[in-house]
């Protein structure tokens, strides 16, 4: 997936995630009726984007300020905060928190992140045609040839386990994350959010283990039942479900292949079906804290300096294009989209211009989005210029700061 910034850049990873079959027809004019009056301005995407987030009010949080050398909020700059504190599914931004328990675990010299990890190992939970691409990019990334189904030739070959962190950072690798997870055991992870006061964020779940409880050879319905069916279950109940099927489709060959084979050949998936369930089934945070956690981790303070450090390593990946590095002295985030909901968390700090050498603090969530403006959003990232135009422009960003007072 190619998205464009603000400055014209096109980025060539997924950035985008656990996008499932969305239609690649629509254009940037489309967006829904039912969103009416915007009207797609090229010359002006930001302002659009702030259109459209005003006639979305409900459905929108926004945060976005100047962080200090502590990750403080510096009141020298505009503040926007508009439904920071509610709690939204999060979808693959949620991997900033197993990024930072990862982190934690080497810097205790738990985990090694030279170890060299087979992509056997892997490729246990990589579920076909539900991760956007993601898994062929990230092979493709590490030079492994694969299948049409995108998985290894070569399933013998091992790679570092930092560089299966890349691929759930930068391509956004749903199979890596769930393998992390299991290496850094959820416990591990819950302390994270605790350390770091993150009250209202959920804690991670198998990503294997959620699209199976969606959908699958035996299941496969798409109706809004089953959304309903699931929500009911206690959080007990639910990830136990998970974590049977997970295991099924680990350890049972020919349940996997059957499962394989009618994702194959699924030919259409249900938007209201995927909206609903990933406003209901996932797991949540508030744009609030995902603003501390980016301010925390360039600033130095998120955990502590070594993890921030670690982190950083990864999340500022944008670092190394030409148009990033000309205009940022640091540029990191970690995005996430399903049907319906794009989540954007980011820290710039600007070479030039009103905010130059200071540490911008944007994060962006958009959640039940009409099916063409999700597509129109997810094709020409124009929430990402919106950002970067806040990250930047110190007029337009007290404009927003006015529009959501």
């Amino acid at each position: 997936m190619k998205l464009q910034t603000l400055f014209g850049l096109i980025i060539t990873f997924v950035l985008l995630i656990t996008s499932i079959g969305v239609p690649a027809s629509s254009s940037a004019a489309n967006i829904d009726n039912s969103i009416s009056p915007i009207e797609l301005e090229p010359r002006d995407p930001a302002d659009t984007v702030l259109r459209y987030l005003q006639k979305q009010a409900d459905n929108i949080a926004l945060v976005s300020y100047t962080a200090d050398a502590e990750g403080n909020i510096s009141t020298d700059a505009p503040v926007v905060k508009h439904n920071a504190n509610e709690p939204m599914p999060l979808a693959s931004t949620i991997k900033t928190v197993v990024l930072a328990a990862y982190a934690q675990q080497v810097e205790q010299g738990i985990l090694n992140p030279n170890e060299m990890i087979p992509v056997s190992e892997w490729e246990k939970y990589y579920l076909p045609s539900t991760d956007g691409f993601a898994h062929f990019s990230a092979l493709d990334s590490l030079g492994i040839p694969y299948d049409e189904l995108g998985f290894a030739l070569d399933q013998s070959v091992e790679v570092p386990l930092d560089a299966l962190v890349t691929a759930m950072i930068v391509q956004s690798d749903n199979a890596a994350t769930d393998y992390l997870l299991q290496r850094i055991g959820s416990d591990a992870v819950q302390e994270i959010i605790d350390q770091a006061g993150l009250e209202q964020q959920e804690i991670p779940v198998s990503f294997l283990g959620l699209f199976l409880s969606w959908f699958n050879h035996e299941s496969p319905e798409q109706n809004l039942d089953k959304v309903e069916r699931l929500a009911a279950l206690s959080d007990e109940e639910y990830r136990r479900l998970m974590s049977d099927l997970e295991d099924q489709y680990i350890n049972d060959v020919a349940w996997r292949e059957a499962t394989i084979s009618f994702l194959r050949n699924l030919s259409s998936v249900n938007y209201p079906f995927f909206v609903s369930a990933g406003e209901q089934l996932t797991p949540q945070g508030t744009a609030n804290e995902y603003a501390k956690i980016m301010a925390g981790v360039v600033s130095g303070t998120f955990i502590s300096p070594e993890v921030s450090a670690r982190m950083r390593g990864h999340l500022e990946w944008p670092m190394q294009f030409p148009a990033i590095q000309e205009r940022f002295a640091a540029y990191g985030v970690k995005g996430g989209s399903f049907q319906g909901l794009i989540t954007y968390p980011l820290y710039a700090v600007p070479k030039n211009g009103d905010y130059a050498g200071q540490s911008r603090i944007v994060v962006l969530f958009m959640t039940n989005m009409p099916q063409n403006a999700f597509t129109s959003f997810s094709q020409t990232a124009i929430f990402e210029a919106f950002e970067l135009r806040i990250a930047t422009d110190a007029r337009f960003a007290a404009h927003v700061q006015q529009a959501f007072e």
